[in-house]
């Protein structure tokens, strides 16, 4: 991995990956040759990290590069460094003092500093300074003394003193003097004020105000860098004028923008850095990230600044990030990130209560569905962007985003597909609930799998069925603060591919698992239409451990059911096969879970298991109506009619039985949920006659002289009463 760039211009020697070299030779060219007699302020301008630095420090190496008899000594003066108005008169003098002494030196001239040759420029520039900005203050800048040369500092004391006792001649006359002596010298000065737009704005006009001051000097040229906007809004803010613009071109009189890099050079310019790091990329990843380069870097790589930034950040993040999330998800989001924080910070909320809303514990109300939207239209607008345009490419990234929506209204928050989820979750997406706060703090969602999780199934499928029960018993015993149980959260992750490849062993172990503690897990977990959730998530995990199985494939399902003592979740499936196999009611599914044979074992199993149950085992289970459903579904039709027509005999066991047959119905209102129990026709008179069980509950209810059975009656005869109304 290469190291971070950070924030820095590119030097005069680095790689110069947008072609500034030529503009930068002309411009040390035209400084060199073109020095105006009476000075000159030149502007370097443009947009925040266009590059205006990097231009400035090619310009100066190209300045050095050429024969000293056509070369101008290059003074740096760096404002930024300073602190108050006296102090940046100060710096600019010393600096300017500095680069004198040095041309002097370099002509074989620099020896003999003293107060009697006050016509050196040097002495006259501090003799300037010190009119200007307070008497002595000229020898420090920014606090620090200016390592003069030859032990000048002492002089400089002395001459300030001098200057303090009133021998100073007026600011016009000493002026004059500093033109004289610089019209003088044998070679010119470039003065380089870089970032002039980073300094506060009463700072930004004192430096224009300074270099004002001395801009007609004679053999300086100002090199100037800014960004016109910034410094013109600095000017209308500190100077109080009308035009910032026009105030500007008072003091700069030649400008030169920065030249704007075409979009598809920053592109290859990414390309070319991001696939340096040598990424482990499959041929899709690679595709999906030659997409968001070209379309994402297309909005957001404006500058060389921006392209610089989005590849540091991808290099610091993906150091402790590269096995545990998509690349191409994170590239794209490093982009977002750089190009439009507001929308990355839209993006971060979106994705925590999306993930709220995968786990159950939370569902969006529309008024905050409304709200995100004018939140995200807003943050789309600071690209010139909207919705309709972007959603699609908002939809490979990020759940519950419509691919195509032009309404004002809508488009997020929508519904996620289970088999998508764990989708996102098994390729550990951005839209994964597991993994998407990774991408923005390296550490997952406290109700996601930990690692440690998926180290302990393991150990515990290379040993035995038994150990995978307890473990997941266990599992159902630590409730999250999502409302869930850790089981149900690892048996969705086992459905999301959380298991790579098991082993046949493994895969054994886990099913035997299942057959023995589902129903109890089942008691504990949240039950809805179809039974318990946590049945529904394991039942998503059994085409891979089926699949696994290989050649005991048939043998361990014939074993599960079988010998397994969860009877009413080994029903449930033995139910969703009979339908999806179209061997009762008209609908098959293609979404199978067992061949045709190994139905048939299971057929064969289950109505043996249930022909050797009593009417009292069915009675102690919690959901006696499923089995006798599967046990008619599955052909025997008269079996479980005449089990129950012996136990609906006496009045006592009509109404046993009938208490066991109810289905419950939920019916909602904006502050409650009611659960109402109801005996249907639909329901129940596949199993016993309708009509006359009715009729001796109604009379059971009126004329019973067991005030206990009577009570009973009457409640059983309202489940009649709701069974007709839903």
């Amino acid at each position: 991995m290469a190291r971070i760039q950070g924030d820095r211009p590119l030097a005069g020697d680095g790689k110069d990956e947008l072609g500034f070299g030529p503009t930068a030779e002309r411009l040390a060219e035209a400084l060199a040759s073109g020095t105006s007699s009476d000075g000159l302020v030149v502007g370097v301008t443009g947009k925040w990290g266009s590059g205006k630095s990097s231009l400035i420090n090619l310009t100066q190496a190209a300045l050095r590069r050429r024969v000293p008899a056509n070369r101008p000594h290059v003074v740096e003066f760096k404002p930024w460094l300073v602190g108050d108005r006296d102090a940046l008169l100060q710096g600019m003098f010393a600096e300017l003092v500095s680069g004198i002494d040095q041309i002097e030196l370099e002509a074989g001239n620099a020896t003999g500093f003293t107060l009697r040759k006050t016509e050196r420029a040097t002495t006259a520039l501090r003799e300037f300074a010190g009119l200007l900005g307070g008497v002595g203050k000229v020898v420090k800048a920014g606090g620090a003394w200016i390592p003069w040369l030859g032990g000048i500092g002492g002089l400089l004391e002395d001459f300030f003193r001098w200057m303090a006792n009133g021998k100073s001649k007026s600011l016009t006359s000493s002026k004059k003097k500093v033109c004289d002596r610089l019209a003088k010298l044998k070679r010119a000065l470039v003065v380089v004020i870089d970032d002039v737009d980073r300094l506060d704005p009463a700072e930004i006009v004192e430096v224009l105000r300074l270099v004002r001051s001395v801009a007609d000097f004679p053999n300086i040229t100002y090199v100037l860098s800014y960004d016109q906007e910034i410094v013109s809004h600095a000017v209308l803010a500190t100077a109080k004028v009308k035009d910032g613009h026009a105030y500007i071109e008072k003091i700069v009189q030649i400008t030169l923008p920065v030249p704007i890099p075409e979009a598809f050079d920053l592109r290859r310019w990414f390309e070319r850095e991001l696939w340096a790091m040598d990424f482990p990329a499959t041929t899709e990843v690679q595709q999906r990230i030659g997409e968001i380069i070209d379309y994402e870097g297309g909005r957001y790589l404006l500058t060389p600044r921006s392209v610089v930034r989005t590849l540091d950040s991808i290099r610091f993040y993906w150091t402790v990030l590269n096995d545990l999330v998509d690349l191409s998800d994170f590239i794209w989001l490093q982009f977002v990130k750089v190009g439009n924080p507001t929308l990355y910070e839209w993006i971060t909320v979106y994705l925590t209560e999306m993930s709220a809303c995968a786990s159950g514990r939370s569902t969006i109300p529309e008024h905050q569905k409304a709200k995100a939207r004018i939140s995200l239209d807003a943050a789309l607008k600071r690209e010139d962007a909207t919705f309709g345009d972007v959603c699609s490419r908002l939809a490979d990234h990020l759940p519950g985003i419509s691919h195509y929506h032009t309404e004002p209204e809508g488009g997020i928050y929508e519904r996620v597909d289970q088999r998508e989820m764990e989708r996102a979750i098994g390729a550990r997406r951005l839209a994964s609930p597991d993994h998407y706060r990774l991408y923005f703090a390296f550490a997952q969602p406290t109700n996601a799998p930990r690692v440690s999780d998926f180290i302990d199934l393991t150990s515990a499928l290379s040993q035995s069925a038994d150990q995978a029960e307890e473990l997941l018993r266990q599992w159902q015993g630590q409730r999250l603060t999502s409302g869930v149980t850790r089981a149900e959260v690892m048996l969705d992750r086992l459905s999301a591919n959380g298991l790579a490849s098991p082993t046949p062993g493994e895969a054994k172990h886990l099913l035997m698992a299942y057959a023995n503690v589902m129903d109890d897990l089942g008691e504990r977990s949240v039950n809805d239409f179809g039974g318990p959730d946590v049945w529904r998530r394991a039942m998503r995990s059994l085409p891979v451990l089926f699949e696994a199985l290989g050649d005991q494939r048939k043998a361990v399902v014939r074993q599960m059911f079988t010998e397994g003592t969860a009877l009413l979740w080994l029903t449930s499936i033995f139910r969703h096969e009979t339908f999806a196999h179209g061997r009762h009611g008209d609908r098959p599914d293609s979404d199978r879970l067992l061949t045709s044979d190994e139905l048939d074992v299971v057929t064969e199993v289950m109505l043996a298991r249930y022909k050797a149950m009593s009417l009292s085992d069915f009675t102690a289970s919690s959901r006696p109506l499923s089995m006798l459903f599967a046990w008619q579904q599955g052909g025997d039709d008269h079996g479980p009619r005449t089990l129950l027509a012996n136990g609906v005999e006496s009045d006592e066991g009509l109404i046993s039985v009938l208490e066991h047959l109810c289905g419950r119905v939920h019916t909602a209102t904006p502050t409650s949920v009611r659960e109402i129990v109801t005996l249907s026709r639909s329901n129940i008179s596949s199993l016993v006659d309708y009509e006359q069980s009715r009729a001796r509950i109604t009379a059971l209810a009126e004329n019973a002289t067991d005030e206990v059975l009577r009570a009973k009656a009457k409640t059983l005869l309202r489940s009649f009463e709701d069974g007709d109304r839903f």
